[in-house]
């Protein structure tokens, strides 16, 4: 497994000005909700910058698709991206709340989360209409029993990525809160269809 020192310099070269993350998994079945923790740590604090309580953050895209990405490709791939981010429980052989990088030839075949569609299928079907760099950051996942909270393990990696997520943008020269779009996904602004925020 890479250092989180090396994941920050390692996403810093391959994100773009328009990145979006994509949170994926089952919220209700323990650690197959890391994805989603992911994007809701992302958006957490995106809005405490556009509140003025913290200091200007580096502004992504979050989709929180839950255990169905194919319901928002329209969001993940319009406007056209430059960098798509999918943030899923992988098992990567490791302990609970490890980080990966893996390509997209890299997820056939791998254990990912109880979504229905294949990752490999979904990160394809996107890099073909949108023509973004699309890789998956994993988290390994401890259980994932139906009604179960995620693990500690789980949760300290899902903070993790999103912090790794933000170092990386900053250390890119992503745009901050006030020249980017809010938040996609459930519950997001309107503006998440292009329109500039103020």
């Amino acid at each position: 497994m890479s250092s989180p020192a090396d994941l920050v310099r390692s996403l810093a070269a391959r994100l773009g000005a328009e990145t979006v993350v994509v949170g994926i998994g089952n919220p209700w079945r323990g650690d197959d909700a890391l994805g989603c923790l992911v994007a809701g740590h992302l958006r957490g604090s995106m809005e405490e910058g556009a509140a003025g309580r913290a200091a200007p953050r580096p502004r992504f895209r979050v989709v929180d698709a839950e255990e169905v990405p194919e319901s928002h490709l329209d969001r993940i791939v319009r406007p056209a991206p430059d960098t798509v981010v999918l943030v899923d429980a992988v098992d990567l052989g490791a302990a609970p709340g490890s980080l990966a990088v893996l390509e997209v030839e890299e997820l056939r075949g791998r254990e990912t989360s109880t979504h229905r569609t294949p990752l490999a299928l979904l990160a394809h079907y996107i890099r073909q209409q949108s023509g973004a760099d699309v890789f998956l950051l994993g988290i390994q996942p401890g259980g994932r029993e139906l009604g179960a909270p995620p693990s500690d393990e789980g949760r300290q990696g899902a903070r993790l990525a999103a912090e790794i997520l933000e170092a990386a943008a900053v250390l890119a020269g992503l745009p901050d809160q006030g020249r980017h779009r809010a938040p996609c996904g459930r519950g997001g602004s309107p503006t998440c269809a292009g329109e500039a925020s103020d």
